[in-house]
């Protein structure tokens, strides 16, 4: 029992000398040197509306993500997403029917600070999500809706997971010209 214990406290502290930071954690007491973590940072973002039923999707989905809690009274960033489908037909019958097909999300997205405009991050997301083709079309209708679902929440996924990495990294950038002299 004591070697695992001994085990466990040398990975935790290696992994805090390294100077691991958690990337979703929440604020603590809220003291003068207290680091910025992604979900303070979140709550000040301005989702833009996307059309269709699918970017409301991924927009609620988003939301969910992002701001658990509700967004921030004060906003200090914008982001913009512009979304993209297409369908390819994987397994085909000899009488040229398609029994699988892959439907592909590509998601464009754009942080900009709003006090100067600046874009802080921007890139693409693309989630993939198969489905069967069935004889009844309700039931390919039904499939493909519940693939599109997928591919959407994964690529939310990806980009609060790029938002993040993009707030870390400026906010490390941020301190170590701090520290310059």
């Amino acid at each position: 029992m004591s070697f695992r214990f001994g085990i466990i406290l040398s990975v935790v502290l290696l992994t805090a000398s390294c100077g691991f930071r958690p990337l979703y954690a929440p604020s603590g007491t809220g003291s003068a040197n207290e680091q910025v973590f992604a979900f303070d940072l979140f709550r000040k973002i301005e989702i833009a509306r996307i059309p269709d039923r699918e970017g409301q999707f991924l927009r609620n989905e988003l939301l969910r993500l992002l701001q658990p809690s509700g967004r921030a009274q004060v906003i200090d960033y914008g982001l913009g997403i512009n979304l993209a489908e297409s369908k390819a037909n994987l397994a085909v019958r000899q009488s040229s029917d398609a029994t699988r097909a892959n439907l592909t999300i590509t998601a464009g997205y754009t942080l900009v600070f709003l006090e100067t405009n600046v874009v802080v991050a921007d890139g693409s997301v693309k989630s993939t999500s198969g489905y069967n083709i069935f004889n009844s079309e309700f039931q390919t209708l039904s499939a493909e809706k519940s693939a599109r679902e997928r591919a959407l929440k994964d690529a939310a996924q990806q980009i609060r997971l790029r938002l993040a990495t993009e707030f870390v990294r400026d906010d490390t950038e941020t301190q170590s010209i701090k520290k310059q002299p």
